[in-house]
């Protein structure tokens, strides 16, 4: 095998996680938004209390979008390799390559992160607020049932 196939070899695989990495990306966030509703949905079906689920969630949300930040980082890094790959064909090879754009710093995944960030704030909130709803009423509170003796 030569510098030539063993150079593209080597690109090809750099594309194929690239993609891969891609499609984990946006696979994460939609799975765990879609859980989140539906626990959501179910708890409160229920008259189960909300706040322990909101802390969880908020929880929930902030490693989700830390897990996509790694995620996209693994992929940029993949991006960048690629990069140097086609100019090295360039240079070396000639080959004349169609390069596609890099990803842009504050794209959609950078907006994905934002989203995700957001939700575990307001879930936090939402906490925050079925809490301090709870020690301030008569009757005890929805967040845990019993909890305050009543």
């Amino acid at each position: 095998m030569n510098v030539e196939d063993l150079l593209l070899e080597q690109y090809k695989i750099l594309e194929k996680r690239r993609n891969y990495l891609g499609r984990i990306f946006w696979q994460l966030p939609t799975f765990s938004v879609g859980i989140f509703a539906l626990v959501i949905s179910l708890i409160s079906r229920e008259g189960a209390g909300l706040l322990i689920p909101f802390c969880i969630s908020g929880l929930l949300f902030f490693f989700v979008a830390w897990m996509a930040r790694r995620l996209q980082e693994n992929q940029d890094e993949c991006e960048l390799k690629l990069v140097e790959l086609e100019d090295k064909f360039r240079k070396d090879i000639s080959l004349q390559l169609i390069s596609l754009p890099v990803s842009r710093k504050y794209g959609a995944r950078f907006r994905t992160y934002v989203f995700l960030m957001l939700c575990g704030v307001l879930s936090w909130a939402l906490a925050l607020y079925i809490f301090i709803k709870g020690r301030s009423s008569v009757g005890g509170s929805d967040a845990f049932p019993g909890f305050w003796g009543h």
